[in-house]
């Protein structure tokens, strides 16, 4: 096997990498696989594009298998290659940091704003030492098989976005490392983060994961994360003894509100009233009959953050996971629905509607871990105008919101 170390270099490289940690990889590497051809290829130069295009060019025209892109400002893990041969994938990076505040992390998912369509990732709730699948990566300890850019031709060469060096908020601003991850992807192949193998950068100091996490932290005790937990009823001492039970048990800071249906409005337009009045990044809507198991919130809070999801059913010991019956939303979807549960209904199916909705948008998260149960000793059936709604609703696909026809027979 023939692998390429890549080094696309500025006009200083810092001393510890070029000689104290590059010479350990490779020592290490070729103690583990002593049969394996290792070659140096660097180019120096004001863009790092053009340096490692130069790379790619000279390792494709020597038959390289793959390429470990590493960049001269970083630490790596000795034993970085052998992680990476022994993943067996196509695509696979490392774990780092951005040198200044505030540290995020240089691997990504997507995310819904047109103008910035990767979201970094939140690595406090990964698996430890695990291979995981992500939609962008950094170059720094970058393995790439080269036959990823055989496949993709033309499009091989790297480029930043157009935008990428205006200073104002606009699309196609893409490092040039997430424009390869894009174009990888489109080319059908995948594109994984080991978790346990984790690079530092330099600066004047060694940025880690420590320094992103105590910055976080910051963020977090100054800017609380925004839940609002909204339970409607008509018998407010009874919601309030619902809602000390789940703010005891929820795990997390959040906003616990019991709105009054004064004038017996509904459980629905009660709901979708208070959305109007209350600010938050997440809504969760309950009943005053509901009972939260342990972190209930903490676990949907993040299950929602790292599958940048709309919408989140928690496990109510009923549905489990088909139906978002209590359910947790971001203020994206409500805002653009403009309802947290569809006024069309009067107390029944407009969960299910609102399922169907995030399902047909690949932005529906279930965890069983998140337990949030109905607990109704005296259970009525269904609201027969709400299920004959639902069944005229069913036939416009709900208002063209719908284009997966086979979730129609979810709920049959």
């Amino acid at each position: 096997m023939k692998v390429a170390i890549g080094i696309p270099c500025p006009e200083i490289v810092h001393v510890d990498f070029a000689l104290k940690n590059l010479p350990q990889i490779i020592a290490y590497t070729k103690s583990k696989f002593p049969d394996i051809e290792l070659f140096i290829m660097d180019k120096q130069g004001v863009r790092t594009d053009s340096n490692r295009n130069s790379i790619l060019k000279e390792c494709l025209d020597n038959d390289v298998d793959a390429i470990l892109w590493l960049d001269a400002d970083m630490i790596y893990p000795i034993d970085i290659l052998e992680a990476f041969i022994k993943s067996r994938k196509d695509i696979i990076g490392t774990l780092y940091f951005k040198r200044s505040e505030p540290y995020d992390p240089i691997a990504y998912v997507k995310g819904d704003n047109p103008n910035k369509p990767f979201k970094y990732i939140n690595t406090t709730i990964l698996p430890k030492n695990t291979i995981i699948e992500v939609d962008g990566l950094g170059f720094g300890g970058m393995f790439v098989n080269t036959e990823v850019y055989k496949k993709m031709g033309d499009e091989k060469w790297m480029t930043y976005g157009k935008n990428f060096h205006i200073p104002l908020d606009l699309p196609d601003k893409l490092s040039h490392d997430l424009v390869f991850c894009k174009k990888a992807q489109e080319y059908g192949f995948k594109l994984y983060l080991h978790t346990g193998v984790k690079a530092g950068h330099i600066t004047n100091k060694l940025v880690t994961e420590d320094d992103w996490l105590n910055n976080r932290q910051k963020e977090i005790i100054n800017n609380k994360i925004n839940i609002a937990v909204i339970c409607p009823t008509i018998d407010e001492e009874k919601a309030q003894k619902t809602l000390n039970q789940l703010k005891f048990t929820s795990g997390i800071e959040a906003n616990f509100y019991s709105v009054v249906d004064m004038d017996r409005t509904g459980f629905i337009t009660t709901l979708n009233t208070a959305l109007k009045n209350i600010d938050a990044n997440y809504y969760v809507y309950v009943a005053e009959d509901a009972y939260g198991g342990k972190d209930w919130l903490k676990i949907a809070y993040e299950t929602m953050e790292k599958e940048n999801s709309s919408l989140l059913a928690f496990n109510d010991g009923k549905w489990f996971g088909k139906l978002a019956s209590f359910g947790m939303i971001s203020q994206k979807f409500a805002r653009e629905n403009g309802y947290l549960l569809n006024p069309v209904y009067k107390s029944h199916y407009a969960d299910t509607e609102l399922t169907l909705i995030a399902m047909n948008n690949n932005s529906f998260s279930y965890n069983p871990e998140s337990v949030l149960i109905e607990v109704d000793y005296k259970k009525h059936g269904v609201n027969l105008e709400d299920k004959n709604t639902f069944s005229e609703r069913k036939k416009s696909m709900f208002d063209k919101k719908i284009t997966n026809v086979n979730l129609l027979n979810l709920f049959e």
